[in-house]
């Protein structure tokens, strides 16, 4: 069975064999800490926590390296704006690159670690961890201070910025506080993620996904789906531990919480899931080093971690050689627990079938539209799974466990 896992996707909780057998550290590049991802024009890139950029446009069969600065620099978070690679250090910092990472101009060396970039109102920010908000200035090519009404006495340590349609946003200080800015004032704005006051919570990543957001840190995970109006939480299944990340996929999100001595837990949920949906169904535990970030890239997860990068398969994808351009279906998790299938087909879905490898049909059902969920609830093994579309109809194998 484990050499069916090498090449197809699984998230449940296996063992460290398993795990290891799906997550391939990426060999090619050196084996040092990796920080960072972000993709521009089908290309990942991928940061360092010295002084390189990688860039990869082959789903990182091969690398390109570039270098930052010619002293190590520390780099904190790497993001890409309109084609500009921005890269924040903790203590050098902010290079900018307008070329591809060719070339790289360093900014505002005495700032403190910056946490993150967005752009709102065709301006770029910057968050610090120290020095609150900083803004880019063409005029005077420089970063300048953006803190109109922001307390500095507790809130200038801003751990994580992003944006909705409607608002620029940060999560600073410890009081279980977010601030967005008022341009019609020009000055931030207070709000409690619980309604109040709440001593010693700091959120260390906020998202936004549209106007759905999600707040986390080590032991909590909370969402608003109205623009941060209001809150609730949603952490149901999900487990606790040092500090914790939440990214926005195509069709899921994913958390990872770091524990200690370099181990973590993955888990995943449907983007469509409601509030109170357990994360613990697909999830894995890793001891493969600290972990900084993951990506999507050309149907693969890449992941940040301390000892390297790390690459799975996203989804495991049926095709048909023989219809090449035609309708595509792709199907998660695989290996799956008791055979339980989510289908999301390009074309309209009629029927799914499962036989086993000697030929036998185990089950059969109908199914309609393009996202279909089957519970064929199967023994342990190797199955074929076929899909029928109008024109055409396309098989892969699956492992259940």
């Amino acid at each position: 069975m484990k050499n069916y896992i090498m090449l197809l996707i699984g998230w449940g909780l296996l063992t460290h064999t398993q795990l290891h057998a799906q997550w391939t550290k990426v060999s090619n590049l050196a084996s040092q800490e990796t920080v960072a991802l972000a993709i521009m024009e089908d290309t990942l890139y991928v940061v360092s926590g010295g002084n390189k950029l990688y860039k990869s446009g082959d789903a990182g069969d091969t690398w390109e390296a570039k270098t930052i600065s010619t002293q190590p620099i520390e780099v904190s978070t790497l993001t890409i704006i309109d084609n500009h690679i921005y890269v924040g250090t903790f203590a050098h910092g902010i290079f900018v690159s307008r070329n591809a990472g060719y070339t790289w101009t360093n900014y505002a060396t005495y700032l403190p670690a910056t946490s993150g970039f967005v752009k709102f109102n065709n301006q770029i920010f910057a968050a610090t961890i120290g020095y609150g908000v900083y803004t880019y200035n063409a005029i005077k090519n420089d970063w300048i201070p953006f803190n109109n009404q922001l307390p500095s006495n507790w809130a200038y340590g801003v751990e994580t910025i992003t944006t909705t349609p409607n608002n620029l946003m940060i999560g600073a200080g410890a009081n279980g506080v977010y601030f967005t800015y008022d341009f019609t004032a020009n000055q931030w704005v207070s709000h409690y993620y619980y309604g109040k006051l709440k001593p010693g919570i700091a959120f260390n990543k906020m998202i936004a996904d549209g106007d759905t957001l999600y707040a986390v840190d080590g032991r909590r995970i909370i969402k608003s789906t109205d623009g941060g109006l209001n809150w609730v939480d949603d952490k149901t299944g999900s487990r606790n531990g040092v500090d914790r990340m939440i990214y926005a996929g195509k069709q899921l999100y994913y958390t990872f919480t770091n524990l200690i001595d370099g181990e973590f837990w993955i888990q995943k949920r449907r983007k469509d899931a409601p509030i109170g949906t357990t994360w613990g169904t697909d999830e894995a535990f890793l001891n493969i080093g600290y972990a900084y970030g993951l990506i999507e890239y050309k149907n693969k997860l890449f992941l940040a971690t301390e000892n390297g990068l790390y690459v799975n398969n996203l989804f495991s994808g049926i095709t048909n050689p023989d219809d090449a351009g035609k309708a595509t279906v792709q199907l998660y998790p695989n290996p799956s627990i008791g055979g339980n299938i989510h289908l999301h087909s390009t074309s309209q879905m009629k029927q799914v079938t499962i036989t086993n490898l000697l030929g036998q049909t185990v089950y059969t059902t109908e199914v309609f539209g393009q996202e279909a969920d089957v519970k064929p609830n199967l023994t342990p093994g190797v199955y074929l799974l076929t899909v029928y579309l109008q024109n055409q109809q396309l098989t892969q194998k699956i492992v259940v466990e």
